[in-house]
Formats: structure tokens, C-alpha cells, sequence
């Protein structure tokens, strides 16, 4: 899991539009949770035991999408 979401966060670094940390996933080992940043909004994805890797992906694109379609920046 942390090798996708190494390469979703330099993907993100890759794209003009979501660069320079606007777009930020990252893993808490004690909360074992998601933590999705868009331009200083952000969402949790819990209970992460419940995806496989690929249903946690598509989970962290479209939380992404979501806090995108109304962020300010």
C-alpha cells in the first residue's frame, strides 16, 4: 500500500494542477486510516480493511475528485 501511495503523491507532484503539495494522500499506521489534503481540505478514509488495494485507490481518487470539484485554489 505504501508504494501506490508514494507513486499517487508523486503523480499528483507530476500535474499542474494538483502540484506543489495542493493534493496530498498519506497512510497513519496508529489510526490505520487515509488522510486525502486538497488545497487544506481533507478526508479520512477508515476501516481501510474493508478494500482491497484496488478499491482503496479508486476510494482515494474519488475523495480527491470530490474535495477538488470545490476547492477555492
Amino acid at each position: 500500500m505504501k508504494n501506490w501511495i508514494k507513486k499517487m503523491n508523486e503523480m499528483f507532484e507530476a500535474n499542474e494542477c494538483t502540484n506543489n503539495k495542493r493534493v496530498t494522500v498519506d497512510y497513519c499506521e496508529n489510526a490505520e486510516c487515509i488522510f486525502i489534503n486538497v488545497c487544506g481540505s481533507t478526508a479520512v478514509i477508515k476501516d481501510i480493511d474493508r478494500f482491497t488495494d484496488y478499491g482503496l485507490m479508486m476510494e482515494c481518487l474519488k475523495e480527491v475528485q470530490d474535495l477538488y470539484s470545490v476547492c477555492p485554489c
